[in-house]
């Protein structure tokens, strides 16, 4: 046998081998159903052991009962399961026809339990499973011969008696020519008001063909109409990672693979079978459902809503909230695209939205939540009532798009009629100021809050409850490590290396190998969630006179990322919970200086620095660690240290490398930003790249996951020629 069929052999010995168990599978639990009957109520394989027919007595042998429940086992539930997987998918992936889905399931079941008298009732829902079905029907295709002995198709293919000829859905159901220009767009009204009867013949086959098509077509239909209205009458449905773009796994059926979602009760909504009959309510009155962190404690309620990518917003967002709790509030907290209906905005809350702009597009958590404000009727002013205030973050690199989803935000809250409390506040996140714009808004925002409320502004916290509102407890200390996030997402590094010379600036190439069955397409960008240097961590901890194994346990009373009550080493809290080098704003050098002594030469020193904040703080980058090693003098407690610290946020690298070279692994390349500080004597290390520089082949310690790029730089467009010269050599080779 040649070579190049070994694969095959091998191939098929597993195919035979999976056969022969599925029939030894199935075959014994026929054997156990004819020893051990069902009494009483019957079900299909005790019809059909039972069953004989009328005229003749006799009834299914063994072998074709077993044949029977193979079919129902791969046609009547991977099928299904695969069509409503994809039609998850598509819903999710379009804001207007899931709003139409949901607004046709509300409308026709209310809070009544499905009949059978709604199925005809539902013809969106309908048009949404045709739709799917046409674009990824679970079967690719099938087989069908001539039954005469040479005849031509179409007048020009010669076919002959016993040629299997494959009947590709995928280019069938995609024809321009009978479904137009956008026929690889989900349109479901394309399926509504009878369409499908008026296409040409044979252009949608996801059943198959005449005598020998799908026997169970309605079946199917039936049961997928009644699981989508079902699940959209009490659920809210969303990506459990909104870049997810559609990959297919091929076994018996096709279907997506590694797509999840997040099922979220929608607030109020009936559960049949239930102990108490309803879901739990939602955060903020009885239509508004949060997923998220909501602070303990009483006070005016307040929400706040983030839209981000990289984390930015939803900083600002928890400091809101942290604040929020100072000033006497109750504070709520969830993305944007986590408001279940945004007309149903609370109106006895002041609404705080903060949002960046991802290259003029709303950033992934906040997409449901624009597109609800686009499709409004401002005439009607269906957002009367509510207060609001936006802030929005930008990058000035992207000219044409700056603020673009912040300004759109704003601009409609207004016109559909809610009330702006304050102007819209901006902050250029490729600059070094972004953190000082928000402090000044923020400062506007309690100031415009609280004259708003008038007489009913709640009463803010005292000077003690704002220094224990984060509390320390120190509980021990050992070597244990505190898991910070599951295995889920990390990739293992197969290789490390440098590409330059010893006197140049240090560019590296790394290797990652991804998760069992995560995928990526050139031009994606990997996230990296990174640690701080153990450098970087050794100051902090000898600053405090602190031991890294020294575990404590973090309370508070506001929102937060930090691990709270449980034991967390310091190690690990300041490795990998907080950003150490992050530049100080206005902010924190108010904080800072709290702690200063009240007089003496130190303190002349400090009031020197503050007076001149631009020149000799935040032009030279100063980090508030780098502030509290130049002056010791300043006594700032350790939680109120790691309170002025942000979250760590994860980093965005283009992958340098091809997804026809290797679809499980895929390669970055990047510079190790390493140099001389303007805060004083050390280096500034980049964070990011400087724990990328230290992986060591095997490590699996990445958390990340490719996602969708459309930037523009080297690393895109290397691996873009690179996907190009790998094409060009395959098609040479074919």
């Amino acid at each position: 046998m040649p070579k190049f069929m070994h694969p095959l052999r091998v191939i098929n010995k597993q195919y035979e081998a999976d056969i022969k168990l599925m029939f030894e599978v199935v075959d014994e639990v026929i054997a156990h159903r004819k020893t051990h009957p069902l009494t009483g109520s019957r079900d299909l394989l005790s019809l059909m052991l039972e069953g004989k027919d009328f005229m003749t007595g006799r009834g299914l042998s063994d072998t074709n009962i077993r044949y029977q429940l193979l079919t129902f086992l791969a046609a009547g539930h991977e099928t299904t399961s695969g069509l409503l997987s994809f039609a998850l998918y598509h819903l999710l992936s379009n804001p207007q026809a899931y709003a139409a889905l949901q607004k046709e399931v509300d409308t026709v079941l209310s809070d009544n339990p499905l009949t059978v008298d709604h199925l005809s009732k539902l013809p969106y829902t309908n048009a949404v499973l045709r739709e799917t079905l046409r674009l990824n029907s679970p079967a690719l295709g099938m087989v069908v011969t001539s039954f005469n002995h040479t005849e031509l198709l179409c007048g020009e293919y010669e076919v002959r008696k016993g040629w299997p000829l494959l009947l590709d859905f995928y280019g069938l159901h995609r024809d321009p020519a009978v479904w137009g220009d956008d026929a690889e767009s989900f349109r479901p009204e394309r399926m509504l008001d009878d369409k499908i009867n008026t296409l040409p013949p044979n252009s949608w086959k996801p059943f198959g063909n005449g005598a020998r098509g799908c026997i169970g077509r309605a079946l199917a239909l039936q049961e997928s109409v009644m699981m989508l209205a079902t699940l959209f009458q009490r659920f809210e449905i969303r990506f459990d990672d909104p870049s997810y773009r559609l990959q297919l796994k091929e076994t018996i059926t096709t279907k997506p693979t590694g797509f999840k979602i997040h099922a979220i009760p929608r607030a109020g909504k009936k559960v049949f079978g239930a102990a108490n009959g309803y879901m739990s309510p939602g955060v903020l009155g009885e239509t508004l459902q949060k997923v998220g962190h909501t602070a303990p404690g009483k006070g005016a309620p307040l929400l706040v809503l983030f839209g981000t990518d990289s984390g930015t917003c939803e900083r600002f967002a928890e400091q809101i909230a942290s604040d929020a709790v100072i000033h006497g509030f109750n504070p709520k907290i969830g993305a944007m695209d986590s408001v279940e209906d945004v007309a149903n905005l609370p109106r006895d809350a002041p609404v705080i939205i903060l949002t960046s702009s991802r290259e003029g597009q709303p950033p992934e958590n906040a997409v449901r939540f624009v597109q609800a404000l686009k499709e409004m009727t401002a005439t009607t002013k269906p957002l009367q009532g509510v207060k609001y205030a936006v802030f929005g973050a930008g990058n000035h690199d992207w000219v044409r798009s700056f603020y673009r989803i912040p300004k759109l935000v704003d601009s409609r809250m207004e016109e559909l009629g809610a009330e702006r409390l304050i102007p819209r506040g901006e902050g250029d996140a490729g600059g070094a100021n972004v953190y000082n714009s928000f402090d000044a808004w923020e400062k506007a925002l309690w100031s415009a809050v609280s004259k708003d409320l008038n007489d009913a502004a709640p009463e803010a916290a005292s000077e003690l409850d704002i220094e224990d509102d984060l509390i320390v407890a120190v509980v021990g200390a050992t070597r244990d490590i505190l898991l910070r996030q599951p295995d889920l997402t990390e990739g293992k590094c197969v290789e490390n290396r440098v590409l330059t010379a010893s006197d140049q600036p240090v560019k590296r190439h790394i290797e990652f190998q991804l998760p069992l069955g995560m995928e990526y397409q050139t031009g994606d960008y990997l996230a990296v969630l990174p640690l701080n240097s153990p450098e970087s961590v050794h100051r902090v901890l000898a600053h405090f006179n602190v031991l890294g194994e020294t575990k404590i346990v973090i309370t508070s009373r506001a929102p937060t990322t930090l691990p709270t009550n449980e034991p967390v080493s310091l190690q690990d809290l300041f490795s990998g919970y907080v950003e150490l080098a992050q530049p100080m704003s206005q902010r924190n050098l108010d904080e800072v200086m709290r702690y200063a002594p009240v007089d003496g030469p130190e303190r002349q020193a400090l009031d020197k620095l503050v007076a001149n904040p631009k020149t000799d703080v935040f032009d030279k980058h100063l980090s508030v660690l780098d502030l509290l090693e130049q002056h010791p003098s300043v006594k700032i407690p350790l939680a109120q240290f790691i309170k002025l610290l942000p979250s760590m946020r994860i980093r965005r690298y283009s992958i340098s490398s091809s997804s026809l070279w290797k679809k499980a692994n895929c390669t970055l390349t990047f510079s190790v930003i390493r140099g001389s500080s303007t805060a004083g004597k050390r280096d500034f290390l980049g964070v990011a790249s400087n724990y990328l520089a230290n992986l060591m082949p095997g490590e699996r310690n990445l958390p990340g996951c490719p996602r969708a790029s459309r930037k523009t730089s080297l690393m895109p467009f290397s691996s873009g020629v690179v996907h190009n010269a790998l094409h060009s050599l395959r098609t040479e080779c074919i």
